[in-house]
């Protein structure tokens, strides 16, 4: 005999402090529990001519992190921005490792997903955060502005920066999501960034001579 399988679904979490969020009919769903204690779950599987109902009790014995992200969420174009995590014991930023403060240089306006865990509970957190990136068009950007060259571009083990204000430099390399790889400090036109250990792709730099700040992107091949 063939297993007939569920038309719908009806599910109660048992939690009625969270509102609507106390209910769901997805065959798959999830739930956050905000505070420790015993809760009866129930699910109801709805078929053509009758229906089964499932209970069960879960205990939650821990809770998430009580996880924050604050920062500048506004930029605009070529500007950095930072974002600080707290609440939580180690972070990941859109599933990479991460240190609680977060540095990019989005070039387009972005979605960040933070996630936090308590490495005594083994529970984690997550929230996503918009930067919003605007042209911010101004007197300071009318102003004419310095000119930085990049070469060769593409480049596959050396990559070098010349800025015509004759100043030492500090160049920051950044991914394609705006998070920073490499920083190099009291850098000179006449040195060259090794790249090598760089995956194939684009990538935008940001560079801060003096009062200057130059931006553009470069291709590693």
């Amino acid at each position: 005999m063939a297993i007939e399988s569920p038309l719908n679904y009806g599910w109660n979490f048992g939690d009625p402090s969270s509102g609507p969020l106390n209910i769901s009919s997805s065959s798959t769903p999830s739930h956050y529990y905000s505070a420790t204690g015993n809760y009866q779950v129930k699910a109801i599987l709805y078929y053509n001519c009758s229906s089964d109902t499932i209970t069960q009790t879960i205990a939650v014995t821990a809770i998430s992190p009580s996880l924050a992200v604050a920062g500048n969420t506004l930029l605009c174009t070529q500007e950095s921005g930072t974002l600080v995590a707290s609440g939580a014991d180690k972070y990941l930023l859109n599933g990479t490792c991460q240190s609680p403060t977060f540095s990019f240089a989005p070039l387009t306006t972005q979605v960040y997903t933070v996630t936090g865990t308590d490495t005594t509970s083994h529970c984690n957190a997550a929230m996503q955060v918009t930067v919003t990136v605007s042209p911010c068009t101004g007197v300071n950007q009318q102003q004419p502005v310095r000119q930085v060259r990049c070469y060769p571009n593409p480049a596959s083990g050396l990559v070098r920066f010349v800025v015509d204000n004759g100043q030492n430099a500090t160049v920051s390399i950044y991914n394609m999501l705006g998070e920073k790889i490499l920083t190099v400090d009291e850098y000179r036109s006449t040195e060259a960034v090794n790249i090598t250990e760089l995956k194939t792709g684009c990538y935008m730099y940001r560079i801060l001579s003096g009062s200057d700040t130059f931006s553009g992107r470069f291709f590693k091949e």
